[in-house]
């Protein structure tokens, strides 16, 4: 499922997220960053990975709405979706590798990761 957004060949925040749902502290932090991103209108991209997938599995989630101001890209890992879900994720989460979120994270200003292995 691809969802159209605007260019994210270079951005100026790329974040990794790691964190599965319930893990209040990373997800929460990593909400913060992202709203106070976009009220800079910088591009940001937003990666879930490992147990991260779970939170695009969540319906009308707070990432959805910060998606919609225009600025947000949320991308979910393919491998990591696939492994947990049936369904291609809704709107306005993509479907993306890890492999492409480090070939944009390179490109970013900044990089945050939040989570663990163990998706903590």
């Amino acid at each position: 499922m691809n969802v159209e957004k605007p260019d994210v060949a270079v951005q100026h925040l790329a974040v990794l997220i790691r964190a599965i749902p319930g893990s209040r502290q990373a997800d929460r932090a990593a909400l913060i960053v992202a709203r106070m991103a976009d009220r800079a209108t910088a591009p940001i991209l937003v990666f879930f990975h490992g147990p991260g997938v779970m939170l695009a599995a969540v319906a009308d989630s707070e990432w959805a709405s910060i998606a919609r101001s225009g600025s947000v890209c949320l991308q979910v890992c393919e491998a990591s979706w696939q492994r947990r879900c049936i369904e291609p994720p809704l709107a306005p989460f993509g479907v993306s590798s890890l492999v492409q979120f480090w070939h944009r994270a390179v490109d970013a200003e900044t990089v945050m990761s939040f989570g663990s292995d163990d998706g903590r």
